[in-house]
């Protein structure tokens, strides 16, 4: 290599080629810890701050749950196909998972006993999001429609004139990102609120701050965006660092900043109240970062292609 190459390629002992490259490098580090237990790539990860504990899921239907000693359980063996999305409770009791057969389970961390297993109606599900008030709804999103569960039974379907890729609900109100990039807002009775234009590509993911005040959308190109969530004003749209679709958003404990990660495998600390990016940490994976989640207010999880799951301590 000379000196005005900006490139190192390195080679793992698990085979992986990396390319790192120098100009960003004073700006990251490497993670502080790596989690090996899923043999498929990780489809997304929660933190319970409960116990202080992670849990992740796969492509294979495993549900892991890891302690701050490294060791991973098996949270269940309910689900026999890709997990799409997992969900916490608010009150960190129950885990709630989605398979592509969408299969629907519901599961008490603390009894480590099934609540139920529902086999939900056929079509293009996107995500699931636990209630925000009580911890035995669940809100299940299709590409056309809206479906709430209680406990394990379908309590309400509400059908959508848009096509919708991603999903938040407040206490008073539900967020919807379509796929031309409208933000449709409608309160609980399922009446239209407000429709928002502040993104030129389909949404793909919708984070609600923890106190609920500001909520965060990223797009497929590469735009993040923040506004109020009582005003419906944008509070920012300086988060523009990434190169590619956003997957996923996070928020830390004090919503003093934002993680995200992104089909240009990177993952950004992002600092809300400056609006300013803190770091990049480069090629978190070796093709795309599908999950990023804040455990308190100093560390990130974030996993996806590699098949591990990632620790970065600030």
């Amino acid at each position: 290599m000379t000196s005005s190459e900006k490139y190192i390629i390195s080679l793992s002992l698990n085979g992986k080629l990396n390319f790192w490259n120098l100009d960003s490098l004073s700006d990251n580090k490497l993670p502080d810890l790596v989690l090996n237990g899923h043999q498929h790539y990780v489809s997304k990860a929660v933190y319970n701050k409960a116990n202080s504990t992670v849990i992740s899921s796969d492509c294979s239907g495993k549900l892991l749950q890891w302690d701050s000693s490294k060791n991973a359980t098996v949270v269940h063996n309910l689900h026999s196909s890709k997990i799409i999305y997992i969900s916490l409770s608010c009150d960190n009791q129950i885990i709630y998972s989605l398979d592509s057969d969408l299969n629907l389970v519901g599961f008490d961390l603390n009894t480590r006993t099934k609540i139920f297993s529902t086999k939900l109606n056929s079509g293009e599900a996107q995500v699931i999001q636990s209630s925000r008030t009580n911890p035995q709804i669940v809100y299940v999103l299709y590409s056309n429609s809206l479906t709430v569960v209680n406990n394990g039974k379908v309590e309400a379907q509400h059908s959508l004139s848009f096509t919708a890729k991603s999903f938040a609900a407040s206490e008073n109100e539900l967020f919807f990102g379509d796929r031309d990039g409208v933000l449709h807002v409608y309160d609980h009775s399922f009446t239209l609120v407000k429709k928002i234009n502040h993104h030129q590509s389909e949404i793909t993911v919708l984070r609600l701050s923890n106190d609920g005040k500001f909520l965060a959308s990223g797009d497929n190109t590469k735009f993040i965006r923040v506004i109020h969530t009582q005003t419906k004003e944008l509070y920012s749209d300086d988060f523009v660092h990434h190169k590619a679709k956003i997957y996923d958003i996070s928020w830390s404990e004090d919503d003093k900043f934002l993680v995200s990660g992104s089909l240009d495998r990177n993952v950004i600390l992002w600092d809300v109240p400056s609006n300013k990016k803190l770091k990049i940490y480069p090629d978190m994976d070796y093709e795309v970062v599908l999950t990023v989640a804040f455990a308190g207010n100093n560390s990130v999880y974030c996993g996806g292609h590699s098949c591990s799951l990632y620790r970065i301590n600030f």
